[in-house]
């Protein structure tokens, strides 16, 4: 009988996930993770439950592990066999609809995993909170210390981490989906003892991106825990 949603356990989640660069990720399924997942290419051609529980998991786990968040751009998705009877799903955001091929849109299977992964865009839309959703400050003048218990991002806490030269100030984004709001109130908490907090807007990210040196784009907690933000800093 079919797993109900959610009762995967953690070794049966995890999935090999490789991003291919920026803009596209491939997904590689074994014979025997499908058969974990009770997966099957009809069951992904008529878009049953557990083909939508393996496609959200797949989006979740590309967005905590590189960042890639499909936003509002159209997503292609490719199907291809790979080594002793497993599936390798590719998806790639793209401009437009136009640059999907038609022979992708008259396929069954790829529709089906297409309106599949729309879904689980739009639900994981739905759930972020603003990016970033906490900002704390810290003088660059002196050593950046963080809370020992930090030494890397928790599941679904992502962080990042700029300098605004003129003034020298860290500041350091804190950000997570709903689902993980114990970790990012943690997280948060953690850091009001060692960092300034300050009010974070929608276009804060923007900003930032815009007029300050990223010197960490995801994963500052674990860089800077790992002593990697000397050789980040600008020379001279």
């Amino acid at each position: 009988m079919p797993l109900p949603q959610g009762s995967l356990t953690e070794s049966e989640k995890t999935m090999k996930i490789e991003r291919l660069n920026d803009n596209q990720i491939r997904c590689i399924l074994t014979a025997g993770e499908m058969l974990k997942r009770h997966l099957s290419l009809n069951n992904l051609a008529q878009g049953g439950q557990e083909a939508q529980n393996f496609v959200r998991e797949m989006m979740e786990q590309s967005s905590e592990e590189f960042g890639f968040e499909p936003n509002d751009l159209p997503l292609l998705v490719e199907l291809s066999p790979a080594e002793a009877g497993g599936i390798s799903l590719t998806v790639t955001k793209v401009n437009s609809l136009d640059e999907i091929p038609a022979s992708a849109k008259a396929n069954h299977l790829l529709r089906a995993l297409q309106a599949i992964v729309n879904m689980a865009k739009e639900k994981e839309g739905g759930a972020k909170m603003p990016v970033p959703a906490a900002i704390f400050t810290f003088d660059a003048r002196r050593p950046l210390l963080l809370p020992p218990e930090l030494k890397s991002d928790p599941r679904g806490v992502h962080t990042a981490l700029y300098l605004q030269p003129k003034y020298q100030v860290f500041y350091l984004t804190v950000s997570a989906s709903v689902k993980y709001q114990a970790a990012f109130n943690n997280v948060c908490h953690l850091l009001s003892e060692y960092g300034r907090s300050i009010p974070a807007t929608e276009g804060s990210q923007v900003y930032f991106d815009e007029h300050y040196i990223r010197l960490f784009a995801k994963n500052a907690l674990k860089h800077i825990a790992d002593g990697e933000l000397e050789n980040a800093l600008p020379k001279g």
